[in-house]
């Protein structure tokens, strides 16, 4: 049995796989591992690797505008580039100071 074979195999039975419920998730690994050789760890890893194309989302998501962002990132500048928990109590003191640097059409938006 060729790679190139093995290659195509997978292929037409990673639709099946993904698509099975769990019991006959096991009947089609079993058959892989008869068919190709591979243990049944290798064969799910095989299975996988095409199985998610495409960009992966990781992260949080955005939740303030471009807008926002910038000027968040300006005030955190402007206050010595402090820690999130630090720069949330320095707001209220420092928000009179800041009205004079930032206009007010830069307010924050979520």
């Amino acid at each position: 049995m060729t790679l190139k074979f093995k290659g195509q195999y997978i292929d037409i039975v990673r639709k099946r796989y993904f698509a099975s419920t769990k019991k006959e998730k096991g009947q089609v690994l079993d058959e892989i591992c008869r068919i190709t050789g591979y243990s049944r760890k290798h064969a799910i890893k095989v299975l996988a690797l095409g199985h998610k194309k495409g960009k992966k989302n990781s992260g949080r998501s955005i939740h303030y505008s471009k807008k926002s962002r910038d000027l968040l990132k300006k005030l955190w500048h402007h206050l010595g580039q402090v820690c999130s928990k630090k720069m949330v109590m320095a707001l209220p003191l420092r928000i009179p100071v800041t009205t004079g640097h930032f206009s007010e059409q830069n307010s924050v938006v979520p």
